[in-house]
């Protein structure tokens, strides 16, 4: 009974620690989404700067990356 428990305890743990690290999106990373989102949406200048910001706000905000 007792391993029983031990493994459900572990397994649980776990999925905890593996479902934080996947919130959890290095800058880099997340520059390079938006980068590509920018890039997608075809606007330059003031406009792609807007879009960059906001993209990358909202994964802060969010605890994802965009």
């Amino acid at each position: 009974m007792k391993q029983l428990i031990t493994l459900v305890l572990l397994a649980v743990g776990c999925s905890l620690a593996q479902a934080a690290e996947a919130a959890k999106t290095p800058q880099p990373n997340r520059m390079a989404l938006c980068q590509k989102e920018a890039t997608a949406s075809g606007k330059t200048g003031k406009e792609r700067s807007e879009v960059l910001r906001g993209c990358l706000s909202a994964g802060k905000k969010s605890g994802k990356d965009a």
